[in-house]
């Protein structure tokens, strides 16, 4: 699947926004999964993403949810708390979901810089809003793997040392 789409992305005859799609579709799915296959990718994915739609927020939270998977716990935070809304539409699934994952890597980031009270009482909200509506069981999940990484104690970013020897090769994915 990542090369297909990556050979799609190579293409001349897609949109911008058709390659905003893909991207957003391929770091989510690294961010949740967390593939190695997939995980190296983050980064570069995250920056041509913000080259195609400067100012979208939805693209800010990506971006942000990236920065602290990448282990950039501040900057993260402060890109996701920048866009982050206060409430969401429920029948909205796109808004739903990057509110709950919006709020799954501020949590995270509060977690890192030494605030897991906070991080939890966000991930009770995140539970309350998959509970809400079943659709959003996927990011369960999620929201499970990042509460059990806000226990005491340091926290180091999941496999950023393999990120950081990688960061070469992510510079080579181009639209």
């Amino acid at each position: 699947m990542l090369d297909a789409l990556r050979r799609e992305l190579k293409k001349d005859v897609m949109s911008p926004e058709e390659r905003m799609l893909i991207l957003n579709v391929l770091i989510s799915l690294a961010l949740i999964s967390r593939d190695p296959i997939f995980y190296p990718h983050l980064d570069g994915w995250a920056s041509r993403l913000a080259e195609l739609g400067p100012g979208v927020a939805s693209l800010a939270s990506t971006r942000g949810g990236v920065l602290v998977e990448l282990g950039q716990f501040a900057a993260g935070k402060a890109a996701l708390d920048a866009v982050a809304k206060p409430e969401f539409a429920a029948a909205d699934p796109f808004e739903a979901t990057d509110w709950i994952m919006t709020q799954a890597f501020i949590a995270r980031a509060e977690g890192a810089l030494g605030n897991p009270r906070a991080g939890r009482s966000r991930l009770v909200r995140a539970r309350e809003a998959i509970r809400a509506n079943a659709s959003f069981e996927v990011l369960r999940p999620l929201i499970e793997r990042i509460d059990r990484e806000l226990l005491p104690g340091p926290y180091q970013a999941p496999a950023s040392t393999s990120i950081s020897a990688s960061r070469s090769g992510m510079s080579t994915i181009t639209s």
